[in-house]
């Protein structure tokens, strides 16, 4: 990652945080989900998005899964489906989803 992907993943990131407006997040969290997914933070994100309380934070983080390359997405579902409210293992998204990812509980 060169000097401009690490400014460019640093402003997502800060866009994500609490005070700006939840489209705003949104939109930040899946730009940065779509291009750094194997960035660590960009990770701890879904993994703290999934367990939210919040309906919409959880949903935003299967939408960022679902742009994550499969096996990127499997294993930050797999770290997350223990403390995730209302997420299960069961759980079978979309038929778009379920196309490029696979079930959750593989």
């Amino acid at each position: 990652m060169d000097h401009s992907d690490t400014e460019r993943l640093a402003t997502l990131l800060d866009h994500t945080g609490p005070g700006q407006p939840f489209a705003v997040r949104r939109t930040a969290a899946l730009e940065a989900a779509t291009a750094f997914p194997s960035d660590a933070r960009v990770g701890r994100l879904v993994t703290d998005w999934l367990s939210d309380e919040r309906a919409l934070f959880r949903l935003t983080a299967l939408d960022m899964l679902a742009a994550m390359p499969g096996e990127t997405a499997l294993e930050l579902r797999r770290k997350a489906s223990a403390g995730a409210p209302g997420i299960h293992a069961e759980y079978d998204p979309d038929p778009f989803v379920r196309g490029r990812l696979g079930r959750w509980d593989k």
